[in-house]
């Protein structure tokens, strides 16, 4: 068989098929017209014509039944086609429990989804290889400057004259021992004088002296 009549038997196959899911899903009577443009046979290349003869074939197989009305034949799909409903209490526990399945299929599956959505958007906002070089790169050249900084910090620092120290030191412990002397004498004194005053005298010239 040639590769030219392989590509018009499969086109002809796709055509049935077309014609046949449409009739399906709809499950409702069209004649060949509302069929031929509701399936938008211009654009898919099926003519009227062929529209006609695959509705015909499908009626020879027992898929499509027909019947005349107006001088116009109108098809529709054999009820034998669907599955009948099983209505019994079993059967309903089963539809119900495929309905469970299939919202928990659902729901796995949205929720699947906004992962892998908010794991694009997190790839998305992460640098390139590129951007991250730069980035290294940028961030050692503040750590080559900080360091410089310090450097330059140490190098300027005056260091600390431990004899200087000390002698501050010595200064500061002799003064605070003088004044600690002088407070003690002070309180002495006074302590004699108060002795002899009145207490409101005592505290008024207490007042002045501080």
């Amino acid at each position: 068989m040639s590769k030219a009549r392989t590509k018009k038997t499969k086109d002809a196959a796709d055509d049935v098929q077309v014609v046949w899911e449409y009739m399906r899903s709809q499950n409702r009577p069209y004649n060949q017209k509302n069929v031929f443009d509701n399936i938008h046979g211009k654009d898919k290349g099926i003519s009227q014509a062929k529209v006609t003869k695959i509705l015909d074939d499908l009626v020879t197989q027992g898929k499509l039944k027909v019947k005349n009305f107006k001088n116009k034949n109108v098809y529709w799909v054999t009820q034998e086609e669907f599955k009948v409903l099983d209505c019994s209490e079993q059967g309903l526990k089963e539809v119900e429990t495929n309905i469970e399945n299939l919202k928990n299929q659902s729901n796995e599956l949205t929720t699947t989804v906004k992962e892998l959505e908010q794991r694009n958007r997190e790839l998305k906002e992460q640098p390139v290889n590129q951007q991250i070089d730069a980035i290294i790169e940028e961030v050692n050249q503040q750590l080559i400057q900080v360091r410089s900084e310090l450097d330059k910090l140490a190098q300027t620092r005056k260091p600390v004259d431990e004899q200087k120290k000390k002698e501050i030191q010595t200064s500061y412990n002799t003064t605070k021992q003088e004044w600690k002397k002088r407070k003690r004498i002070f309180s002495d004194i006074w302590g004699v004088l108060s002795e002899s005053m009145d207490a409101k005298k005592a505290k008024k010239t207490m007042v002045n002296r501080n």
